[in-house]
């Protein structure tokens, strides 16, 4: 996914803060890796889930559904 995409998809209006605060995070925590590694700044740069960040995504869909029925 794009930088964009991930943004939309978390509600997130503010594209520098997203870069700078919540980016790194994930990347750091490996809930996200770059598919383009060699070029970590290319505007062609996209994201995806890692098993971790999948696990977590699951995690997070099951709790809401336990809580929400």
């Amino acid at each position: 996914m794009k930088r964009a995409q991930i943004q939309q998809v978390l509600g997130l209006k503010h594209g520098d803060h997203f870069r700078d605060a919540y980016l790194p995070l994930a990347l750091a925590t490996e809930l996200l890796a770059m598919t383009v590694l060699e070029k970590p700044g290319s505007r062609r740069q996209l994201y995806r889930l890692t098993d971790k960040g999948q696990e977590l995504r699951t995690d997070l869909l099951r709790r809401r559904r336990l809580r929400w029925g």
